[in-house]
């Protein structure tokens, strides 16, 4: 499995720096005048050979996919990221991490699920939440 390590900065400082994961995080935060917050996420994966390479849970046909202990969906899991860098959460990977047998294959679905749980669970105790996300997808 490819390793990268995950870079972000924020404004305000939201969580110590995560642990080495799969994928190159880059997260980067901007004061709105509201106390709005704009969070953006980079992905990096290397694809390989012979894995499916799922975007947003579409199945998309190519010789090559990324290596990942889940289904690898790289737009699923970077709204994830996204979902929890807003909450002040802890990096994907250390909320499901790849030594847990019960993540394997996993569809990313189930990690967006528990991520909307989290806001959900946020809002109830009166803290702010996400309430609006826009994603972008740039294949290069």
């Amino acid at each position: 499995m490819a390793t990268a390590t995950n870079l972000y900065s924020s404004y305000p400082p939201i969580a110590k720096e995560p642990s080495l994961g799969m994928s190159s995080s880059l997260y980067q935060f901007r004061k709105e005048p509201d106390f709005r917050y704009q969070l953006q996420v980079l992905l990096l994966y290397k694809l390989e050979p012979g894995y499916p390479l799922i975007i947003g849970g579409i199945d998309v046909p190519r010789d090559r996919g990324c290596e990942a202990h889940s289904d690898g969906d790289v737009l699923l899991h970077c709204v994830v990221g996204a979902v929890l860098g807003a909450l002040g959460l802890p990096d994907i990977g250390q909320i499901f991490p790849d030594s847990d047998p019960k993540w394997k294959g996993a569809p990313s679905s189930v990690f967006i699920k528990e991520a909307y749980r989290f806001n959900r669970v946020r809002t109830f105790r009166g803290g702010k939440s996400l309430t609006r996300l826009e994603v972008l997808v740039e294949m290069l």
